[in-house]
Formats: C-alpha cells, structure tokens, sequence
C-alpha cells in the first residue's frame, strides 16, 4: 500500500509537470524538503546505537543525527525522503575500518 502511494505522488508530480513546470517543481519542493516522522525498527537499533546521537530541530520539526568518530577526513551522509539513517549501514562500516568521522 505505501510504495502505491508513493508512486501515485511520483506521477501526480510528473504529469503535473506537463501542465506546468514551476507549479509541479514548487509542489515538489514543498513536498520532499519537509521532515516527515518515521520510526526506527526494532533490528536497526543496535547499528544506531553504535554512534553519538543528537537531535536537531529544524522549523520545530526534530531530525536525528548520528555521528561515528574518525581521525581522517568528515563525511556526510544524507539519505532521502522515505529513508532513513540504517540505510547506510553497509558503507559505515567500511569507512570506519579507514578512520573516517561520519555524520548522519
């Protein structure tokens, strides 16, 4: 039910486009540049909790940040809308074996 939804959105917006650009580019933005709650599972707990968290608020919207320490260099990860920070589990991990700080 939730990916049929999320496609809907997805052509709503690209037919809309049709019909005018700045229109469906403004809806568009109004849509996907707000935080949207979402919930942590239960599985991805423990990899989450292996960093330093922080909460932020944005527009009295709250966005979790997660932060891995390193001595080299500063990556930042940012996932998109409809994610969240779990998904970049598997490159965390490779990038903490190189020392490298990381913030979500």
């Amino acid at each position: 039910m939730k990916t049929l939804i999320v496609k809907s959105v997805g052509s709503y917006l690209n037919i809309l486009s049709y019909l005018s650009k700045p229109y469906a580019a403004k809806k568009a933005l109004n849509l996907f540049t707000k935080p949207r709650k979402g919930r942590v599972l239960k599985h991805q707990i423990d990899f989450l909790d292996t960093a330093f968290n922080e909460e932020l608020n944005y527009e009295e919207h709250p966005i979790m940040t997660y932060r891995w320490l390193g001595k080299k260099e500063t990556i930042l990860l940012v996932h998109g809308w409809e994610s969240n920070s779990y998904r970049w589990r598997p490159l965390v991990s490779e990038l903490l074996k190189k020392d490298i700080l990381l913030w979500l």
